[in-house]
C-alpha cells in the first residue's frame, strides 16, 4: 500500500513538473539557462583570479563581456538612450570590464587595461580603485594630466581614509611622478614627503627624495636620504652611485670611492664605475689607485666622453662626462 502511494505521489509530482516547465515561455527558460551559465563563468573568472590565472580569467570575462554586449545591442539597437534597463546592463558591464582590465593590469598588459578602464568609466562606473588604476595607467603613458585628475578624485575622496599606509604611500608616490612629468616640482616634492611621511617602509620614497635631492644639487639632503634609506634595507647599484656622486660633490671623496667600489662589487665589468672612482681617487691624491683604475677601464674597452691622461705615455681610457 505505502509503495503504491509513494510511486502514486512521484508520478504526480513528474507530471505537475512537467506542466510547469511547459507553461513556461520558451524565453524564459532560455533566459534562466543563460543566467546559470553566467554565473558559472563568473564563478570560474573568480577562482582564476585567485589563482593568478590571469590569462584564463580574462577568457572567461572575454565571454561575460560579450554576452552583455549582445543584450545591451539586443535592447538599444547599439544607440544608448540610458534607459533604466539599459542602465542595469551598462552596470553589469562596467563591473566586468574593470575586472578584467584589472587582470590585464596585474599582468602588465598597459595598453588593454586602459582600454577596459576607459570603457568602465564611460559606462559610469565610479571608485576609488577604478581612479587610482586610470591615474596609474596614464602616468605609464605619459599622461600626466589626466594622471594627476584622477589622483587627486581619490586624494579627496572620503573612501582614502581607507587606504592602509603603504596604498596611501603609493598613491603620493604616483602623484609625484606625475607632477614631476608636468615639471612642478614643488608639488612633487610635497607628495614625496607626504609618501615617507606614512609609509611603514619608507625606503623605497627616501630612495626617490634622494634622487630628487640629487638632481636639484642638495648634496647633502640627498645623501642623508640615501643614508636612512641604506639603514632601513640596503642600497641599489644606482643607489651606491648617486650618493657617490653627491660624495663628490661635497668633496668627500673617500667616502666617494667606497660607494664606487660597491658599485664595482656588484658590476666588475663596467668600465664606468671604475673612471668614476679613478677620479675619486684622484682628488684625494691617491694617484696608483687611480692610474688603475684607469688601466681597467681601457681593459674593459669602453668609450665615455672625456679624454684620460693618467701620464703622458698613456691616453687609452675615457672617463663619464660627469666624473670630476
Amino acid at each position: 500500500m505505502s509503495l503504491y502511494r509513494t510511486n502514486s505521489i512521484s508520478f504526480f509530482s513528474l507530471m505537475l513538473t512537467a506542466l510547469v516547465f511547459f507553461a513556461i515561455p520558451e524565453q524564459s527558460r532560455a533566459e534562466s539557462a543563460s543566467d546559470v551559465g553566467f554565473e558559472k563563468k563568473q564563478a570560474a573568472a573568480k577562482v582564476y583570479e585567485e589563482k593568478k590565472m590571469y590569462r584564463a580569467a580574462i577568457a572567461e570575462y572575454d565571454l561575460l563581456i560579450a554576452a552583455k554586449e549582445k543584450e545591451l545591442k539586443k535592447l538599444n539597437g547599439g544607440k544608448m538612450t540610458w534607459s533604466k534597463d539599459e542602465l542595469k546592463i551598462a552596470r553589469d558591464l562596467a563591473k566586468l570590464l574593470y575586472k578584467r582590465g584589472s587582470c590585464y593590469r596585474r599582468m602588465g598588459a598597459w595598453d588593454e587595461a586602459m582600454h577596459d578602464f576607459e570603457r568602465c568609466n564611460s559606462y559610469g562606473y565610479k571608485g576609488r580603485r577604478l581612479d587610482y588604476f586610470l591615474g596609474e595607467g596614464y602616468a605609464h603613458f605619459g599622461k600626466y594630466k589626466d594622471a594627476l585628475r584622477h589622483l587627486k578624485m581619490v586624494l579627496a575622496s572620503p573612501d582614502k581614509d581607507n587606504l592602509d599606509r603603504d596604498q596611501l604611500a603609493n598613491l603620493y608616490s604616483l602623484s609625484a611622478t606625475a607632477y614631476d612629468g608636468i615639471g612642478d616640482q614643488k608639488n612633487k616634492l610635497d607628495c614625496l614627503n607626504n609618501a615617507i611621511a606614512v609609509a611603514e617602509k619608507p625606503a623605497r620614497f627616501l630612495k626617490e627624495r634622494a634622487f630628487y635631492f640629487q638632481n636639484n644639487k642638495q648634496w647633502q639632503k640627498a645623501v642623508d636620504d640615501f643614508n636612512r634609506c641604506e639603514t632601513l634595507q640596503g642600497l641599489t647599484i644606482s643607489s651606491y652611485y648617486g650618493r657617490g656622486r653627491c660624495f663628490m660633490e661635497l668633496a668627500k671623496y673617500d667616502q666617494a670611492a667606497l660607494d664606487f667600489s660597491s658599485c664595482i662589487e656588484l658590476e666588475p665589468e663596467r668600465g664606468g664605475y671604475y673612471a668614476a672612482r679613478a677620479a675619486a681617487y684622484e682628488k684625494s691624491g691617491k694617484k696608483e689607485l687611480a692610474l688603475a683604475d684607469r688601466r681597467k677601464v681601457a681593459e674593459i674597452g669602453e668609450d665615455f666622453a672625456l679624454p684620460l691622461r693618467p701620464n703622458k705615455n698613456s691616453a687609452k681610457g675615457r672617463l663619464p662626462s660627469n666624473s670630476n
